[in-house]
């Protein structure tokens, strides 16, 4: 591990990019000065911003700061691929958080790059398509970076010929068909 601080034992280290011993780079790109207005797109950067900052104010994360780094596209998809080349390749970010854009045209780099997004605000398809990228909604999609849409089932279809029920959405980890149960014992 590089980066460790201290006397042996006590150590807070390093372990990725955008991670120091000190502090933790995370990304935050917006469409704030976009052809629709800033207000559509401003909220989930100021809330961040209050976020880390009362994190900050608080010891930050593990007594590492909690440094955002911002970015505005513009609202074009050309600034928002500088934007992620900015902040993947000069600023070392270790994810990016709540992006609200207008056109998510860097998703392909920042996935290849295996750098996760995580809380974005999806308006495209971007978050259902490419792995590392985990928007507030959540997606039952393949995510292999092709093509957007619902996981076919693996079970077998209920009548002859295909209908609309061939097609589901995996259940997610917390269903009640996949949540272990305890035991009801009555009160001794």
């Amino acid at each position: 591990m590089t980066g460790a601080t201290g006397a042996a034992g006590s150590a807070n280290p390093a372990s990725d990019t955008g991670v120091t011993a000190t502090e933790v780079r995370i990304g935050l790109v917006t469409s704030l000065t976009s052809p629709v207005g800033s207000e559509v797109f401003s909220g989930p950067r100021y809330g961040a911003q209050a976020f880390f900052q009362a994190l900050n104010d608080r010891g930050g994360l593990h007594g590492r700061t909690v440094r955002l780094v911002t970015c505005d596209d513009g609202g074009s998809g050309v600034g928002n691929q500088d934007c992620m080349h900015r902040l993947i390749d000069r600023e070392h970010v270790f994810a990016f958080v709540s992006g609200s854009v207008l056109d998510y045209a860097g998703a392909p780099y920042v996935s290849g790059k295996a750098v996760p997004d995580v809380g974005g605000q999806p308006i495209g398809t971007e978050y259902d398509r490419w792995p590392h990228l985990y928007g507030i909604y959540g997606s039952g999609a393949p995510r292999d970076g092709r093509s957007a849409g619902t996981a076919r089932s693996t079970r077998a279809p209920r009548s002859s010929g295909s209908s609309s029920s061939d097609w589901a959405r995996p259940a997610p980890p917390w269903s009640p068909t996949t949540r272990p149960t305890r035991p009801v014992t009555p009160d001794s």
